[in-house]
């Protein structure tokens, strides 16, 4: 008997009859032999909704009343599905955050899961019910609701799954969504994207973090420092889907590139530091840490080496998400030690290719290969306006000015169709 966590999305909630689909897929589960407990997003665009209900009585709601406000979201759909379960006569009990015993940091919008107490959901897995429990949450040091930030919910269940530690029996973490699995870029943006039949979660967690909306970060995160597989497949195919395993290394099976991501809706913010000799890495060094803390979306492009002759000034380059900019560019402007001048640039994407090499697990093989990396940038058609570009670790990226999309098509057909 195997424990299988599932989370069922916000689309495979989103009316009444995926919700009676969805309880009918976890009765199949049960009534096969396996131990399964449930996570649930809100219901469609609630959580849009809600927000925009939030934002008609307070133009920037205060973090605490929104966060408790958007964790009804979950707790509606946490009950739906307990009952549609209970019609087809599988014990099911619905629990929030407090009921599942899910503590978080006390950071409103963006908190982080500390840990699960998990007796109380092994109480009722043991008893035969199905625990159905609420995404997106946590509970505070204060007792406080706090939610996780957009794709929280894939963050519950495989922070669910370590805690029941599911990989003793053979057991997993299923995702399930509105795409067959992970892809080697979001089909809806790009047709000739191919699902891939597996991934390491070190691979897909540079994936999240460079924009592939398929999983929430964190998750990504979990899985790998957990050790939980985790299945990403469609909510309504029972077959295909995605293998995220915490332990492959993708370098074993393919040397190169294997997906493109996207950010898009990006504000690009640079400036010219000049800076004392023996402070010109300290200075903005500083002001991109304190940025990190203040703006989660934070992207720092790498910087420009001073000139040699006079070593005072040098180029810095931060991108962040549209409406967060505000806050990034007060906080550069307040703490530039030296002076210097801002610039910003709106409507920017990032554009990334995440890949491995031969050297290690994780490690791009075109990082020093500015031949590579020319060839790829040379493929983007000039009227995307390429404005930066560079080599990480884990990918290539190139910062464009518009046409953020068809920069992504030009990537993945250079690095995946021919």
């Amino acid at each position: 008997m195997a424990t299988i966590v599932l989370k069922f999305g916000g689309t495979s909630l989103a009316t009444p009859r995926r919700v009676r689909a969805a309880a009918e897929q976890v009765a199949r589960r049960v009534q096969g032999g396996d131990r399964v407990a449930v996570v649930v997003s809100a219901m469609g665009s609630t959580t849009d909704r809600l927000i925009g209900l939030a934002r008609q009585v307070h133009p920037d709601p205060p973090g605490r009343e929104l966060d408790a406000l958007l964790a009804n979201g979950e707790r509606i759909s946490a009950a739906l599905l307990a009952m549609a379960l209970q019609r087809l006569g599988v014990e099911a009990a619905s629990l929030d955050a407090v009921q599942a015993g899910i503590a978080c940091e006390a950071l409103p919008g963006r908190a982080r899961i500390r840990s699960i107490d998990r007796a109380r959901i092994e109480r009722h897995l043991e008893a035969g019910r199905v625990p159905v429990v609420t995404g997106f949450q946590g509970v505070d040091a204060f007792g406080d609701l706090n939610t996780l930030g957009r794709g929280g919910s894939d963050t519950t269940a495989v922070a669910l799954a370590a805690a029941l530690e599911v990989g003793r029996d053979g057991g997993w973490c299923e995702i399930l969504t509105d795409v067959d699995g992970i892809h080697t870029a979001d089909p809806r943006l790009v047709p000739g994207a191919r699902c891939l039949a597996s991934i390491s979660a070190e691979t897909m967690l540079a994936l999240a973090r460079r924009g592939a909306v398929v999983m929430h970060p964190p998750a990504a995160a979990l899985a790998l420092h957990s050790g939980v597989r985790v299945l990403v497949r469609h909510a309504h195919r029972r077959r295909g889907g995605t293998w995220i395993e915490p332990h492959r290394a993708d370098a074993a099976a393919n040397h190169g590139p294997v997906a493109a991501a996207i950010r898009r809706n990006l504000v690009e913010i640079g400036w010219d530091e000049p800076v004392p000799a023996d402070d010109i890495d300290q200075c903005s060094g500083a002001v991109i840490e304190a940025l990190r803390v203040a703006c989660p979306s934070l992207e720092a492009l790498a910087a420009s080496e001073p000139a040699m002759e006079s070593r005072q000034t040098r180029r810095w380059s931060v991108v962040v998400s549209a409406g967060e900019e505000a806050s990034a560019w007060e906080l550069i402007r307040a703490r530039l030690a030296h002076g210097g001048t801002l610039e910003r640039r709106d409507g920017c994407s990032l554009v990334s290719v995440v890949g491995t090499g031969s050297n290690a697990p994780g490690t791009s093989r075109f990082e020093s290969s500015d031949a590579g990396l020319a060839s790829l940038s040379r493929a983007i058609p000039p009227a995307c306006e390429v404005l930066a570009w560079g080599a990480t670790p884990e990918a290539l990226w190139w910062l464009v000015g518009r046409g953020g999309v068809e920069a992504l098509r030009a990537i993945h057909k250079a690095c995946f169709e021919e």
